[in-house]
């Protein structure tokens, strides 16, 4: 018998998408993306992006 496991569900898969998120953000401000267009890639908030050193 098979088991299946959805890791989309997973809260470690989640923090770690999160985190890859963050850091592709941050790279894109650094390389002088418009907060726009971070926007629109990443899916966070104006907040999240600004949080970003």
């Amino acid at each position: 018998m098979a088991i299946t496991y959805d890791i989309k569900k997973d809260p470690l898969f989640q923090e770690g998408a999160k985190q890859a998120t963050f850091e592709i953000a941050l790279n894109m401000k650094k390389a002088g993306f418009s907060t726009e267009d971070i926007i629109k890639a990443t899916g966070l908030t104006k907040d999240e992006i600004d949080r970003l050193s």
